[in-house]
């Protein structure tokens, strides 16, 4: 799964573990409820998914005699870590499993676009992402858990302009 040979699966891989990682390091992530600014956040996060899938889909699909098939590596993926925040986990799992289904799917060996299937497995987790935000995360959370809390460890702060955590 280290391997594409589509250059516009790169791009999104690369983006889908950027959120990962913002999901994994929101301010929410240590505490039991999602805060308003981490979901709009969040939902940004989706609708940009939608829009360079949209932007991927509308785009010519190249033919590429001379270069295709062209090998690109993928950066390494973020480690999904155990938070606090079920909801953070619950998404980051979400993201990481779509992630990974486009980048084993056919799109991942053409050299650009997407394969209809693959584009519909993929909105399809877009929207189960954002039906659980609105359908589950926004109405029935937060939930007091005094005697479960903490859980897990403090996740950490973010980059700090230095490359490393």
């Amino acid at each position: 799964m280290n391997e594409v040979l589509n250059m516009d699966m790169v791009g999104l891989y690369n983006r889908l573990n950027r959120f990962i990682n913002e999901v994994q390091k929101c301010q929410s992530a240590n505490v039991s409820m999602t805060s308003t600014p981490d979901m709009t956040r969040i939902k940004s996060y989706l609708s940009t998914l939608r829009f360079l899938v949209e932007h991927i889909d509308a785009d010519p699909h190249l033919d590429l005699p001379e270069t295709s098939p062209q090998t690109y590596t993928l950066r390494e993926a973020p480690v999904l870590l155990d938070l606090e925040n079920e909801n953070c986990v619950h998404l980051a799992l979400l993201l990481s499993t779509a992630r990974d289904e486009i980048v084993m799917s056919q799109s991942a060996r053409m050299s650009t676009g997407f394969v209809i299937f693959d584009k519909t497995r993929f909105v399809a987790s877009l929207t189960k992402a954002e039906n659980y935000l609105a359908n589950y995360v926004a109405m029935a959370t937060p939930i007091d858990l005094p005697e479960s809390s903490p859980r897990a460890p403090i996740q950490g702060k973010g980059l700090t302009g230095t490359g490393t955590s």
